[in-house]
């Protein structure tokens, strides 16, 4: 093995390893994106939503 393979393996590691962090940045910028410029909720969205009663409270009595 001379001293050229041994670098150009080096630079492929290198390159597949950069390749992969920007894969992972692109993914997370464009999860991020959407969910930040996401609809709010209509009114409307919200009245068709199930009524359902609140947890009990537990309340401490003497």
């Amino acid at each position: 093995m001379d001293c050229y393979e041994r670098e150009d393996k080096l630079l492929a590691v290198i390159g597949l390893l950069s390749a992969a962090l920007v894969a992972v940045i692109v993914v997370f910028l464009a999860t991020w994106l959407s969910v930040s410029h996401s609809t709010p909720l209509n009114v409307a969205d919200t009245g068709q939503c199930r009524q359902t009663k609140p947890f009990p409270q537990a309340t401490l009595e003497p």
